[in-house]
């Protein structure tokens, strides 16, 4: 007597990139005029990413959040992470480390599965909120 088959898991094909991203409220944004964010590992491997107001768009109607993402093509879980915000009147620099954590979008058990981490920036302070 054979033994019953196990059925295939079926897996959508949603994709996702290794990336850090960073979370800016729209009164944020009235006040930045150009980003600069740059990602390092320990190893000093960095990836950089350079935006100004005008490269922003709302991520969807109903938020009005916008986003900044640097690529993150190491298989390091660990970053530190320096992002430079300059406005009107002001040059501000955070600094923080950040923790980078196994993001698949289409279940434990199927592909892809990047290394993802997202902060915000509230009130000043520059704070993951996932990854």
């Amino acid at each position: 007597m054979s033994e019953p088959s196990t059925p295939e898991q079926a897996c959508t094909e949603i994709g996702a990139e290794p990336a850090i991203t960073i979370q800016f409220s729209p009164e944020a944004m009235d006040r930045i005029t150009e980003l600069t964010l740059t990602a390092c590992t320990n190893r000093s491997q960095c990836s950089s990413t350079h935006k100004t107001q005008a490269d922003f768009t709302a991520s969807d109607a109903s938020r009005s959040d916008y986003y900044l993402v640097v690529p993150w093509p190491y298989p390091a879980d660990q970053a530190m992470l320096e992002l430079n915000v300059v406005g009107p009147g002001y040059d501000d620099s955070y600094t923080t480390q950040v923790t980078l954590e196994p993001f698949s979008p289409n279940g434990p058990d199927c592909p892809p599965t990047v290394l993802q981490a997202e902060l915000a920036l509230i009130e000043g302070s520059l704070v993951q909120v996932r990854g």
